[in-house]
């Protein structure tokens, strides 16, 4: 099912996205060079960390984003954050974990937006006021 969604995050069947500059004349590359250069902010996805998107212009249409990092260093949380920002700008958004269930990650979204602590929900510590 993961490999599925992967593969059709980043499949289309329109082929210009796989070509080799070998295979392109010099009139038809010029042309590729000037709409790479005359992008808009329209080609981007905006991370929502306000850093990187100044810096970077957010991500690329149409690439997948990796997270990798030992175990306890931030990653699910910096997803999910990230993931919050963007469904919050009207983006679609898709998390895949390799380490967590599907209940795991909605504890801890659960968790950044709520601003309790996931160990709290994890361990249905919560009172009635955290709950509503």
């Amino acid at each position: 099912l993961m490999e599925n969604s992967l593969v059709k995050a980043r499949s289309t069947t329109d082929k210009s996205e796989m070509e080799h500059i070998m295979d392109i004349d010099p009139d038809t590359y010029m042309k590729i060079v000037e709409e790479t250069l005359n992008a808009t902010q329209e080609d981007f996805i905006p991370s929502g960390f306000m850093h990187f998107d100044k810096e970077y212009g957010g991500f690329n249409r149409g690439n997948i984003l990796l997270l990798a990092a030992p175990s306890g260093k931030g990653k699910s949380a910096m997803m999910l954050r990230m993931a919050i920002l963007q469904y919050m700008m009207g983006l679609n958004v898709l998390v895949i974990s390799f380490e967590m269930t599907n209940k795991e990650l909605r504890e801890r979204l659960l968790s950044s937006v709520s601003k309790i602590q996931h160990q709290d929900i994890r361990l249905k510590r919560l009172l009635d006021e955290q709950k509503d």
